[in-house]
């Protein structure tokens, strides 16, 4: 009877340590190190920061200007076993629009012809991801000059970062 009191306390004080541990962020990594993060605005900002206009439920679009993103980084970190590759993307001269009607449209130069590229939504009230063909990139900034979103995936034993870095 003895030994079986001394377990029981021993699993309980194993279990206890274990998640005291685990609990909270202490000691959790950042799965994004070394994709940049700086100031995020308010809830209430962020559409009218990314797309230029304020966010409307009905369709109509209210006052407001484009915003013309120019494009610094796109990188796809990948990672399958031992092997790794970064690759940047971004095309010198290309600017995006994340626009009202949930397209994101591209041009080369400022006066170049528009394109439609890819789909893109809000994931949910808190905007603090966005919706990219359905792939979702968490905000790691977004402000009056830059915006940073990031994407984990993974698919069998291999999984890649891909962020991208926007200017005004």
């Amino acid at each position: 009877m003895k030994n079986h009191l001394f377990l029981k306390v021993l699993v309980l004080f194993v279990m206890s340590v274990t998640f005291t541990a685990c609990s909270g962020d202490d000691g959790v990594e950042d799965r994004y190190t070394g994709v940049p993060k700086g100031k995020i605005a308010p809830v209430a900002d962020r559409h009218k920061l990314l797309t230029g206009y304020p966010e409307v439920e009905n369709g109509s679009i209210d006052e407001g200007s484009q915003v013309w993103w120019v494009i610094e980084k796109s990188i796809v970190d990948y990672y399958c076993g031992e092997e790794s590759e970064k690759i940047d993307n971004a095309q010198e001269n290309f600017y995006y629009a994340f626009k009202n009607d949930g397209v994101i449209y591209y041009k080369e130069g400022v006066n170049g012809t528009e394109y439609s590229h890819f789909q893109w939504e809000w994931k949910d009230a808190d905007k603090n991801a966005i919706m990219v063909s359905g792939e979702e990139f968490e905000l790691r900034e977004l402000n009056a000059n830059s915006v940073v979103y990031a994407s984990y995936q993974e698919a069998e034993d291999c999984y890649a970062i891909i962020w991208e870095q926007f200017r005004k």
